[in-house]
């Protein structure tokens, strides 16, 4: 029984041993396992807080951008508007320019002379000359100065030699 007793202490004596080398091991894991946890967290703080300045900074270079895209269209509409006015005015001006051109146009018409049925060719080398001599034979006004300043025939092609009116 004595060397029962005796292993059982010495195995008793182990355990502690056993148990005091755990513990201290367990003690080591532990500061070991916090101080890497510590150090990853520390770094994975600085990393969050250097991507969150990033994004600070790109938030406020954003921010400009979109003050500075804000001020170009308010511009851009502002002088859109002072644009319009000015097309208007502008448009208003032309249609009123227009409608005295188109006055001028039918007042200088109305000294305009048009005579119809002469066959072409007829005039030779001067049609102003042929219209005179044929005003005054015509009219009998063989002692007036009619001061015509133009003469031409219709702007349009000459008609092909053998063509005839047609009758509606």
């Amino acid at each position: 029984m004595d060397s029962l007793q005796a292993s059982i202490g010495a195995i008793h004596g182990e355990i502690k041993a056993i148990r005091s080398d755990v513990k201290t091991e367990l003690n080591d894991f532990r500061e070991s396992f916090s101080r890497e946890m510590k150090k990853e967290l520390g770094e994975f703080r600085e990393d969050v807080n250097r991507q969150l300045n990033e994004i600070a900074t790109d938030l406020k270079t954003t921010v400009c951008r979109v003050e500075e895209a804000e001020q170009r269209v308010s511009d851009m509409e502002d002088w859109s508007a002072g644009a319009k006015d000015v097309i208007c005015q502008a448009l208003a001006a032309q249609e009123s320019i227009q409608a005295k051109l188109t006055d001028l146009e039918s007042r200088a018409r109305r000294n305009n002379m048009r005579i119809y049925g002469i066959p072409e060719d007829i005039e030779g080398d001067s049609v102003q000359q042929f219209i005179v001599n044929f005003i005054k034979t015509e009219l009998s006004l063989t002692d007036t100065e009619l001061g015509i300043q133009r003469c031409h025939r219709a702007l349009g092609p000459k008609p092909p030699q053998n063509a005839t009116l047609g009758q509606c």
